[in-house]
């Protein structure tokens, strides 16, 4: 299958370059929608059937990993992943392993999340989640019990009515490696949901003892690929939808919380993010945020979301962020769709916040247009400042000359080649996880990426996230 061969790079690329520590399993268990729930199993010869059965009675501990053989895991009333590990060493999560090629599937109903992780030091990886049944995100950190030290990587997450993957109230988060697809069509709870979510975290204090903790960044974003997830309930000039992003970082400043700031650096990299309903990359009342190298085409298509501060990269109300290397190609069309730019840089219709320290480097903005730059900063104090330096210092209104907008692959004559600058992760990884050249490509994606894949299968012909959607048929 040409998919399977993209998702065995990025597998193993993933815990290679995490923030938490990368995992190795120091006893196997065992799953099978062919097992029994029964004391005494849980080996390969005899699986349990059921992951809630392994999480609550398993006896599960630090440096177990649980393997789903392929099947379909159908969960009635949700998946509770509340049993934890113990530290941030190789050997100290329980980690939940599917099948080669995501061919265990968790499927089924629940009132809020299809699959929640309340518990601690814990890693899902490689699975897919179906989740149609779920009225809230498909994979969460929930608010009322929020784990830390969780890693989500590989996985293919898609068809959820509320968002795809939300971790919120707490610290060290790692979303590596994923595809996101066809979430955030309804509202839970009066929220509008997204791709990708992080909301409201909370400091955690470092553990001395184990130093993968101190790493400069306590949550990070990297290498997914999010696409097609738009808000679809019924809309109104007067109650307009609101999300529908790509991937959101929001009200980590405690602004919808108890006040308090989370205070930490957060990096979003390397991630491919298309079509979405909403905004691309969306930062909000959020600070010590790094953007970078990421390719983003076609977000903001949603005419049920207003207005006019319409971005595939959004700082708004945001402050001490970086943006660097990243390109970003806004399709504009009729109505406020009209107004869709590559930048947002924006306080808009809300008083009493500032963008300030806001850092735009290299970035490549493209919307048709040689004279435009696709900025919108007028709804910015020194607006007009703002946006002479922002032409200044980013390639602003630079056809990138993809090979096409399929594969997003740059040509041989792109601007985006070897013109990005050092981020925190240098040089910089692409999409598929191999490092770039220095100086590194604007974006995501690298035509190494693609050589890579046709390596892995000589009929792959086209890139990342737009596998499902653009990938001949096998």
């Amino acid at each position: 299958m040409l998919r399977l061969a993209f998702v065995a790079w990025i597998a193993g690329m993933a815990c290679a370059y995490a923030d938490l520590a990368p995992y190795t399993c120091t006893r196997d268990r065992y799953v099978a929608t062919n097992g029994v729930d029964a004391p005494g199993r849980g080996t390969q010869s005899l699986p349990w059937r059921t992951l809630q059965y392994a999480n609550s009675n398993g006896g599960l501990a630090p440096g177990d990993c649980v393997n789903a053989a392929p099947g379909t895991y159908t969960q009635s009333g949700g998946l509770t992943l509340n049993k934890s590990g113990n530290a941030n060493t190789p050997t100290g999560f329980i980690v939940w392993k599917g099948a080669s090629n995501r061919a265990s599937k968790i499927s089924g109903t629940a009132n809020l999340f299809l699959v929640a992780i309340t518990g601690n030091y814990i890693i899902l990886d490689g699975f897919e989640v179906d989740a149609p049944g779920s009225a809230d995100y498909a994979v969460a950190v929930p608010s009322s019990l929020p784990g830390h030290h969780i890693g989500v990587y590989n996985n293919l997450i898609h068809h959820s009515i509320g968002g795809g993957i939300g971790f919120t109230n707490y610290d060290y988060y790692d979303v590596i490696g994923n595809e996101v697809h066809h979430t955030a069509a309804g509202s839970c709870c009066g929220l509008y949901e997204s791709g990708i979510s992080a909301w409201n975290l909370k400091r955690r204090t470092p553990d001395p003892n184990h130093p993968a903790d101190a790493a400069p960044f306590h949550t990070r974003i990297l290498r997914n690929i999010v696409y097609d997830n738009v808000n679809q309930h019924p809309w109104s000039p007067s109650n307009p939808h609101t999300d529908g992003n790509g991937i959101i970082i929001d009200a980590t400043n405690g602004s919808q919380g108890d006040g308090v700031d989370y205070g930490q650096q957060i990096l979003v990299q390397s991630n491919l993010v298309h079509h979405n309903g909403g905004r691309g990359i969306h930062v909000f009342f959020s600070h010590k945020v790094t953007v970078a190298n990421n390719t983003l085409y076609g977000d903001m298509w949603d005419i049920g979301f207003t207005g006019t501060s319409r971005g595939e990269l959004s700082n708004v109300c945001a402050n001490n962020n970086k943006w660097q290397n990243n390109l970003a190609i806004a399709v504009p069309g009729t109505g406020d769709t009209a107004y869709n730019k590559s930048v947002v840089d924006a306080t808009y219709f809300i008083g009493g916040c500032s963008n300030s320290n806001v850092v735009w480097q290299n970035n490549l903005t493209w919307r048709g247009i040689t004279s435009d730059p696709s900025a919108n900063f007028n709804d910015i104090q020194n607006g007009a400042s703002k946006l002479a330096a922002f032409v200044s210092a980013n390639f602003a209104g630079v056809d990138p000359l993809l090979v096409d907008t399929v594969s997003f692959v740059p040509s041989t004559q792109s601007p985006a080649i070897n013109a990005g600058i050092a981020t925190p992760e240098y040089p910089p990884t692409d999409i598929v996880g191999a490092l770039m050249p220095s100086p590194p490509y604007i974006g995501a994606v690298t035509p190494l990426a693609l050589s890579k894949l046709l390596l892995a299968d000589s009929s792959f012909l086209l890139l990342a996230g737009s596998m499902s959607k653009f990938l001949l048929s096998n």
